[in-house]
């Protein structure tokens, strides 16, 4: 069994992913929010295997384990990378590049959908 789910806070009424900007300098936040076109990195779990294969309860390894299936998104959110977190146990990474306004959007892979989540941008 699968389930698609962002590791989230809550900052509005809807969850808000943990997401890093571009540099990895800082988190994304109502205070500092994602720029139109940005890349940024959240985290998720549920996202299954992944290639090369990672060795369980082991850190991710540069360069990362890419998933089988294709993450997408909904809203105009383009997914430029999904796999493990270098250096992290079990958590998967997704560099997502913010679309022109801000909205909700959700991303699916292999037929199973993440709740919607909201990420402020400028």
């Amino acid at each position: 069994f699968r389930r698609v789910l962002f590791r989230s806070i809550r900052d509005f009424s809807f969850p808000v992913p943990i997401a890093v900007h571009q540099n990895f300098d800082r988190l994304v936040t109502a205070a500092d929010p994602a720029r139109p076109g940005e890349v940024v990195h959240v985290y998720l779990s549920g996202l299954g295997p992944v290639s090369p294969v990672q060795q369980d309860n082991t850190p991710a390894t540069a360069p990362p384990p890419q998933t089988t299936d294709a993450l997408t998104c909904s809203s105009g959110v383009r997914v430029r990378f999904a796999g493990l977190a270098v250096g992290m146990v079990g958590v998967y990474q997704a560099d997502l590049q913010m679309p022109e306004i801000s909205q909700l959007f959700y991303c699916s892979l292999g037929g199973v959908s993440s709740p919607s989540v909201y990420l402020p941008l400028q």
